[in-house]
Protein backbone atom coordinates (compact mmCIF):
# COMPACT_ATOMS: atom_id res chain seq x y z
CA UNK A 1 0.00 0.00 0.00
CA UNK A 2 1.23 3.38 -0.87
CA UNK A 3 1.39 5.36 2.56
CA UNK A 4 2.45 9.43 1.50
CA UNK A 5 3.22 11.76 3.81
CA UNK A 6 0.16 14.51 4.21
CA UNK A 7 1.21 18.63 4.42
CA UNK A 8 -0.15 18.99 7.79
CA UNK A 9 -0.99 22.34 6.67
CA UNK A 10 -3.02 21.67 3.50
CA UNK A 11 -6.80 20.08 3.63
CA UNK A 12 -6.90 18.62 0.52
CA UNK A 13 -10.04 18.22 -0.45
CA UNK A 14 -11.30 16.03 -4.28
CA UNK A 15 -13.76 15.78 -6.62
CA UNK A 16 -13.97 13.87 -9.19
CA UNK A 17 -16.47 13.72 -12.09
CA UNK A 18 -16.87 13.54 -15.34
CA UNK A 19 -19.27 16.30 -17.82
CA UNK A 20 -22.10 14.41 -17.01
CA UNK A 21 -21.71 15.47 -13.11
CA UNK A 22 -22.30 18.93 -14.67
CA UNK A 23 -25.83 18.99 -12.75
CA UNK A 24 -24.45 18.00 -9.79
CA UNK A 25 -21.57 20.42 -9.30
CA UNK A 26 -22.46 23.78 -10.80
CA UNK A 27 -25.27 24.02 -8.03
CA UNK A 28 -22.44 24.22 -5.31
CA UNK A 29 -20.40 26.95 -7.59
CA UNK A 30 -21.18 29.22 -4.72
CA UNK A 31 -20.28 27.06 -2.11
CA UNK A 32 -16.64 26.56 -3.53
CA UNK A 33 -16.45 30.44 -4.05
CA UNK A 34 -16.98 31.05 -0.39
CA UNK A 35 -15.08 28.06 1.43
CA UNK A 36 -12.32 29.04 -1.02
CA UNK A 37 -12.06 32.32 1.05
CA UNK A 38 -13.10 31.09 3.98
CA UNK A 39 -10.66 28.32 4.23
CA UNK A 40 -6.84 29.31 2.98
CA UNK A 41 -5.68 26.13 4.37
CA UNK A 42 -8.07 24.11 1.28
CA UNK A 43 -6.45 22.83 -1.39
CA UNK A 44 -9.20 21.34 -4.02
CA UNK A 45 -8.09 18.53 -6.21
CA UNK A 46 -10.48 18.44 -9.54
CA UNK A 47 -9.58 15.22 -11.03
CA UNK A 48 -12.06 14.75 -14.65
CA UNK A 49 -13.96 17.25 -16.38
CA UNK A 50 -12.75 21.10 -15.79
CA UNK A 51 -15.50 23.34 -15.94
CA UNK A 52 -14.74 26.84 -16.82
CA UNK A 53 -16.92 28.46 -13.30
CA UNK A 54 -14.85 26.55 -10.93
CA UNK A 55 -11.26 27.96 -12.27
CA UNK A 56 -13.17 31.01 -11.92
CA UNK A 57 -13.58 30.62 -7.99
CA UNK A 58 -10.17 28.59 -7.05
CA UNK A 59 -7.21 30.48 -7.16
CA UNK A 60 -4.77 28.29 -9.55
CA UNK A 61 -2.38 27.40 -6.38
CA UNK A 62 -5.29 26.40 -4.65
CA UNK A 63 -6.27 23.74 -7.02
CA UNK A 64 -4.83 20.81 -8.77
CA UNK A 65 -6.77 19.08 -12.09
CA UNK A 66 -5.78 15.89 -12.57
CA UNK A 67 -6.97 14.79 -16.29
CA UNK A 68 -8.61 11.10 -16.65
CA UNK A 69 -6.34 8.31 -16.29
CA UNK A 70 -6.59 4.94 -17.76
CA UNK A 71 -8.01 2.43 -15.50
CA UNK A 72 -5.00 0.90 -14.91
CA UNK A 73 -3.60 3.60 -13.76
CA UNK A 74 -6.97 4.29 -11.40
CA UNK A 75 -6.50 2.77 -7.66
CA UNK A 76 -2.85 4.00 -7.97
CA UNK A 77 -3.35 7.78 -8.46
CA UNK A 78 -6.43 7.79 -6.52
CA UNK A 79 -4.54 5.68 -3.33
CA UNK A 80 -1.76 8.65 -3.91
CA UNK A 81 -4.07 11.78 -3.77
CA UNK A 82 -3.78 11.94 0.18
CA UNK A 83 -6.92 13.97 0.19
CA UNK A 84 -8.72 14.57 3.96
CA UNK A 85 -12.36 15.12 2.50
CA UNK A 86 -14.48 13.41 -0.38
CA UNK A 87 -17.31 15.02 -2.55
CA UNK A 88 -20.09 13.15 -3.71
CA UNK A 89 -22.97 15.69 -4.96
CA UNK A 90 -25.91 13.64 -6.41
CA UNK A 91 -28.49 15.96 -7.96
CA UNK A 92 -31.64 13.81 -7.72
CA UNK A 93 -33.15 12.51 -11.06
CA UNK A 94 -33.73 9.62 -12.71
CA UNK A 95 -30.31 8.81 -14.38
CA UNK A 96 -28.39 9.64 -10.67
CA UNK A 97 -31.26 6.88 -9.09
CA UNK A 98 -29.17 4.28 -10.81
CA UNK A 99 -25.76 5.26 -9.37
CA UNK A 100 -24.01 3.20 -6.56
CA UNK A 101 -21.81 4.71 -3.79
CA UNK A 102 -18.88 4.16 -5.33
CA UNK A 103 -16.97 7.52 -4.54
CA UNK A 104 -18.00 6.90 -1.04
CA UNK A 105 -16.64 3.23 -1.13
CA UNK A 106 -13.02 4.65 -3.26
CA UNK A 107 -12.26 7.16 -0.76
CA UNK A 108 -13.42 5.18 2.25
CA UNK A 109 -11.22 2.15 1.86
CA UNK A 110 -7.70 3.94 1.19
CA UNK A 111 -4.90 2.69 3.57
CA UNK A 112 -5.72 6.67 5.14
CA UNK A 113 -9.26 7.51 3.78
CA UNK A 114 -11.29 10.56 3.24
CA UNK A 115 -14.56 11.29 4.63
CA UNK A 116 -17.30 11.82 2.39
CA UNK A 117 -19.64 14.60 2.29
CA UNK A 118 -22.29 13.57 0.06
CA UNK A 119 -25.64 14.48 -1.48
CA UNK A 120 -28.90 13.11 0.11
CA UNK A 121 -29.94 11.05 -2.53
CA UNK A 122 -29.46 7.50 -4.31
CA UNK A 123 -27.25 4.66 -3.04
CA UNK A 124 -25.55 7.51 -0.46
CA UNK A 125 -28.74 8.20 0.71
CA UNK A 126 -29.69 4.45 1.01
CA UNK A 127 -26.33 3.45 2.36
CA UNK A 128 -24.20 6.20 4.04
CA UNK A 129 -24.99 6.58 7.47
CA UNK A 130 -25.20 10.54 8.60
CA UNK A 131 -23.33 11.39 10.92
CA UNK A 132 -21.42 7.89 11.50
CA UNK A 133 -19.93 7.04 7.97
CA UNK A 134 -19.95 10.30 6.40
CA UNK A 135 -22.25 13.79 6.03
CA UNK A 136 -24.75 14.16 3.79
CA UNK A 137 -26.38 17.59 2.65
CA UNK A 138 -29.44 18.63 0.61
CA UNK A 139 -28.81 22.37 -0.29
CA UNK A 140 -26.39 24.21 -1.39
CA UNK A 141 -26.17 25.88 1.86
CA UNK A 142 -26.05 22.68 3.42
CA UNK A 143 -23.16 21.24 1.35
CA UNK A 144 -21.21 24.83 2.71
CA UNK A 145 -21.71 24.35 6.22
CA UNK A 146 -21.28 20.33 6.47
CA UNK A 147 -18.15 21.14 4.68
CA UNK A 148 -16.89 23.72 6.89
CA UNK A 149 -17.39 21.35 9.90
CA UNK A 150 -15.44 18.71 8.16
CA UNK A 151 -12.68 21.33 7.23
CA UNK A 152 -12.32 22.75 10.78
CA UNK A 153 -12.78 19.32 12.78
CA UNK A 154 -10.30 17.02 12.26
CA UNK A 155 -11.63 14.52 14.76
CA UNK A 156 -14.73 14.54 13.12
CA UNK A 157 -13.06 14.00 9.71
CA UNK A 158 -10.83 11.05 10.95
CA UNK A 159 -13.86 9.27 12.84
CA UNK A 160 -16.25 9.28 9.82
CA UNK A 161 -13.50 8.18 7.24
CA UNK A 162 -12.86 5.01 9.97
CA UNK A 163 -16.46 3.95 10.59
CA UNK A 164 -16.78 4.21 6.78
CA UNK A 165 -13.97 2.31 6.30
CA UNK A 166 -15.45 -0.29 8.66
CA UNK A 167 -18.96 -0.27 6.80
CA UNK A 168 -17.22 -0.36 3.54
CA UNK A 169 -14.82 -3.50 4.64
CA UNK A 170 -17.93 -4.99 6.48
CA UNK A 171 -20.40 -4.67 3.60
CA UNK A 172 -18.90 -4.44 0.36
CA UNK A 173 -15.95 -6.79 0.45
CA UNK A 174 -16.12 -8.67 -2.98
CA UNK A 175 -14.71 -12.16 -0.94
CA UNK A 176 -17.15 -11.64 1.33
CA UNK A 177 -20.14 -10.49 -1.10
CA UNK A 178 -19.30 -12.96 -3.55
CA UNK A 179 -17.55 -15.96 -2.67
Amino acid sequence: ECDLARDPSKIKILWQGGIAHYEDWHPLREALGNISKKYPEVHWVIWGAQFPWVNELIPPHRMTYKNWCPYQEYKLRLAMIGHDISLAPLSDNVFNRCRSAIKWYEASVLKKPAATLAQNTAAYKDELKDEETGLLFNTPEEFESQLSRLIEDTKLRRTLAANAKDWVSENRDAMKEAP
